[in-house]
């Protein structure tokens, strides 16, 4: 049984740069860059035909233009035990568009998502036997030159390892978003 999730990937360049910032925590697992991504719904272990209905259904929800991503900083999830390093996402109307229309049609075939509160991220490291001093360190010293930033056109379908999930991740489809393009009439 697949594992499945829809992510926005990373584009090479953004995820080159993050690299460079994957040191300095003792005992960190850091992520390969080739898994970074933005998870918009996670679907837990499916079947191969509940895998197509995903499929079909995600394919309905990339009607809109092109967006851009914004890379806020860094952050940690886990406060009294921090587990995750991440970048954090700026919050925006399309990209939270799309997430609430993935959980609408994932609802539709009833399929359980997690609706929690939405923090959108990229996960750099996990920190599960980190120290809270090399991480306070990391925090206070860590950040971007200038902002970073990208102009998505799409998401993705990714499978991680059967029932215990993590990388590495496969990218089983890729839906491009329609382009709008404005004609005026003169």
């Amino acid at each position: 049984m697949p594992r499945l999730f829809s992510a926005i990937k990373i584009p090479k360049n953004i995820s080159e740069t993050l690299a460079t910032k994957q040191a300095g925590i003792a005992n960190a697992r850091y992520i390969n860059p080739s898994d970074f991504h933005i998870t918009l719904g996670f679907f837990g272990d499916v079947n191969n035909e509940t895998a197509f209905e995903i499929d079909q259904a995600l394919s309905t929800t990339a009607k809109q233009e092109p967006f851009n991503i914004k890379l806020t900083g860094f952050d940690i999830f886990g406060v009294k035990k921090p587990r995750s390093l991440i970048i954090k996402i700026e919050k925006t109307a399309p990209l939270l568009e799309l997430r609430e229309l993935q959980i609408q049609k994932m609802q539709s075939l009833g399929i359980k998502i997690d609706i929690k509160k939405f923090s959108p991220h990229i996960t750099l490291a996990r920190l599960n036997k980190s120290k809270a001093k090399d991480i306070a360190n990391y925090l206070t010293y860590s950040y971007f030159e200038k902002p970073l930033k990208f102009k998505t056109k799409g998401f993705s379908l990714f499978s991680a390892r059967d029932s215990i999930g993590g990388g590495p991740y496969t990218e089983e489809q890729i839906y491009q978003f329609n382009s709008f393009i404005s004609h005026s009439s003169c």
